[in-house]
């Protein structure tokens, strides 16, 4: 997922989308800001053994809310006509496939 958003945010290579430069110092950085917090979180919470059970539901709260964020700032992209409907669907199925797996993974432990 991280993958995906730096390459579609890029902004040199030819086949990524082109986001107005106005808004690539606001939402470009708020979509990549968003996946590298769901990053860190899920990461934190996985493999940090010091911490407690709170503070580990705690984090898999925090990155399920930002891929909620994520795919909704995704879908502003695309109903701006930012990114494709195809990068759209991928990266939100992404997403949604991740988001489901943090709340999977809360169920469980």
């Amino acid at each position: 997922m991280l993958c995906l958003t730096l390459e579609l945010c890029g902004k040199d290579a030819a086949h990524t989308p082109h986001f107005p430069a106005r808004f690539y110092d606001s939402l470009v950085k708020e979509i990549i800001g968003a996946a590298l917090q769901i990053h860190e979180a899920v990461f934190l919470a996985n493999e940090d053994r010091e911490i407690g059970y709170a503070e580990r539901r705690r984090l898999k709260a925090r990155a399920e809310a930002k891929c909620v964020h994520l795919n909704h700032l995704i879908r502003v992209s695309s109903e701006r006509g930012w990114i494709s409907e195809k990068q759209c669907e991928r990266w939100q199925g992404i997403v949604t496939s991740l988001r489901w797996m943090i709340f999977n993974w809360q169920k469980v432990k």
